[in-house]
């Protein structure tokens, strides 16, 4: 993107960054794994990435700001629209909650711009770009999740996917991974 605008400490732009990615219907095994990886992440030192939206992406910003203020981690949240306009708006509280933990919120949208159907794929390449690495928690076969994947490829990031139940589809794209 030309720029980004952010909110919270732009320190964190180029430092450490894993990417936990997945689905907004995530599963309660998927949301407990996304926490419980963003946790430890972030008490190592590493700072977790994600794009704020529900399931997944919010189970692991929870999971950094979990750490505390002790923690050398924080996490960064890319989102599809101008930071007035976080979507979906059940996100606001936990972007505020990612500023005031030490956190950032970055978007490439000027002010005024609102979510939609372009704006998620797009803010999926700067989570690519971002990363150091990309953790996929929970993936259908066919979701989101798997055009950062392609975008994380393509710039020779570091995949990396959990495995779930054989016969659940909200695992089918992260099998198809592993």
């Amino acid at each position: 993107p030309l720029c980004l605008y952010c909110a919270g400490d732009i320190r964190l732009l180029p430092q450490r960054h894993v990417a936990i990615v997945g689905t907004r219907r995530a599963s309660v095994y998927g949301a407990e794994q996304a926490r419980r990886f963003a946790l430890r992440l972030a008490s190592a030192g590493l700072h977790v990435l994600s794009g704020l939206a529900e399931g997944i992406d919010s189970a692991a910003h929870e999971g950094a700001l979990l750490a505390g203020a002790e923690a050398p981690g924080r996490t960064l949240a890319v989102i599809g629209a101008a930071l007035d306009c976080v979507y979906p708006a059940s996100r606001k509280p936990l972007a505020r909650d990612i500023v005031r933990a030490g956190g950032l919120v970055v978007s490439e949208y000027p002010f005024g711009r609102h979510a939609d159907a372009k704006t998620f794929p797009q803010r999926n390449r700067i989570v690519a770009a971002l990363c150091e690495a990309l953790l996929v928690v929970e993936s259908p076969a066919r979701s989101g999740t798997l055009i950062t994947v392609e975008q994380a490829k393509a710039l020779g990031r570091t995949l990396y996917a959990l495995p779930g139940r054989a016969d659940w589809p909200g695992f089918a794209g992260n099998h198809a991974l592993l």
